[in-house]
């Protein structure tokens, strides 16, 4: 039997392992690039900031304090 990557604690999931944490890395920075690639004009606008940065931060707070929430 193998073992599992990720533990479930009521609607949180908290990765248990090395695999768990790349499959969570891993996926935090294939967001963070398909979002990114998708900007083709000045990447330091405001434009930029509001429709991009400021959702990709929210997504990934959210995301880390869903890990780390202790019960």
């Amino acid at each position: 039997m193998t073992t599992p990557w990720f533990r479930r604690e009521g609607w949180r999931w908290h990765p248990i392992c090395w695999q768990g944490w790349v499959v969570t890395i891993v996926f935090i920075t294939l967001s963070v690039f398909v979002v990114l690639s998708g900007v083709h004009h000045n990447p330091f606008s405001w434009d930029w900031l509001t429709t991009v940065l400021i959702p990709v931060i929210i997504l990934l707070g959210s995301l880390l304090m869903i890990y780390t929430k202790r019960s």
